[in-house]
């Protein structure tokens, strides 16, 4: 399994990596209705507007609307980690709320514009002396997602950036903490009409430490249920998984009933070439045909009749005589008979052979 590397579609939830780190809430805009954590609807219902960007990544503006959640477990009482996903596609974004706990308690994630620049405001409310200020250099308004993980250990704040230019310095701030005693959360701001775009949210009731909220800095999308990884697993090879029965197939899954044990076993999933050798090919007369063009071949398994090859246009050795063929799904060992024969009627033949 790989940590994800773009924004996942709906239906995938949480890291499982992340599980330790009591998770609240996690919204992927791609699945804007539900919180991934325990798959609970918003309580206000589905508010503001999709956007999706040149690359794919979904993202919500939420203008003057707002989202509620009441999540399945309390809002951190303390120590908490943040990771908020947003873009500014354009600089005409007025002041907007985009992630808050309510009014007067725990923490505010705020966004506008100044100078020309993003301005970017985290409060802890109902905490004297709690503004903790980011501002963005001027300009740069476009569609690549900032990623911003606030970890917060019950005394101190840190701040952890990736701008759309690239890894910024985090900031550093000792500072309270005032417990919101809730289970509500919000999206957007009823009292604002930001542009600003919101992709992605994760909350955890507990601090992530420094390796990985830079790890979430640096990769958002490791918010989310890794890649399933192509492949058998650690140390298994197919002809072991489907000996021990768990790679065998409802006979449905196959043609004429087959299952994988039956494919597998009469060599149509073989990965290494069989080869077939018609040795000194020689006609009715028993004359030696050495540089024979034979049109058609059929190779039959002589136990039940089934075919399991066919060749057109092979020449025999010109020196020989021997006639070889191979392909991927003959099995070595096989007791089969082959037959050939030219659209004339010539250089026709019959030969039983095992496949080596």
């Amino acid at each position: 399994m790989a940590d994800r590397t773009a924004q996942p579609p709906a239906g995938i939830g949480l890291n499982s990596a992340l599980s330790g780190l009591s998770p609240r809430f996690l919204w992927n805009a791609a699945d804007p209705n539900i919180n991934q954590i325990g798959g609970a609807a918003s309580t206000s219902g589905l508010q503001g507007t999709s956007f999706t960007s040149g690359t794919g990544m979904v993202y919500r503006r939420f203008g003057a609307a707002q989202m509620t959640w009441t999540l399945p477990s309390p809002l951190p009482t303390g120590a908490y980690t943040l990771v908020v996903v947003k873009v500014y596609p354009a600089a005409s974004i007025t002041n907007a709320v985009l992630v808050w706990c309510g009014s007067g308690v725990g923490f505010r994630v705020e966004a506008s514009t100044s100078g020309g620049g993003v301005f970017e405001n985290y409060i802890h409310t109902g905490v004297a002396g709690s503004a903790n200020d980011q501002t963005t250099a001027v300009g740069g308004f476009n569609e690549v997602p900032w990623v911003e993980v606030y970890d917060y250990n019950g005394t101190s704040l840190v701040r952890r950036r990736r701008s759309n230019t690239g890894v910024e310095t985090g900031g550093t701030e000792t500072i309270g903490y005032a417990n919101p005693g809730s289970s509500v959360l919000y999206l957007g701001d009823p009292g604002g009409a930001a542009t600003v775009g919101v992709a992605a949210v994760g909350l955890f009731a507990a601090s992530a430490g420094a390796t990985e909220s830079e790890a979430l800095r640096d990769n958002e999308w490791r918010l989310f249920e890794p890649e399933p990884t192509p492949g058998f697993g650690t140390g298994a090879t197919l002809g072991a998984l489907v000996a021990g029965g768990s790679m065998f197939s409802v006979a449905s899954a196959f043609t004429g009933g087959a299952t994988l044990g039956s494919l597998v076993g009469g060599g149509a999933l073989s990965l290494v070439p069989g080869v077939v050798t018609v040795p000194e090919l020689r006609n009715w007369s028993g004359a030696l045909l050495t540089s024979q063009l034979v049109e058609n071949i059929v190779v039959l398994r002589i136990s039940d009749r089934a075919v399991l090859a066919s060749f057109t246009n092979q020449t025999s050795n010109g020196v020989t005589g021997n006639l070889s063929m191979s392909q991927v799904g003959l099995v070595p060992g096989t007791a089969c008979l082959v037959v050939g024969f030219n659209a004339d009627g010539s250089a026709a033949f019959t030969r039983a052979v095992t496949i080596a």
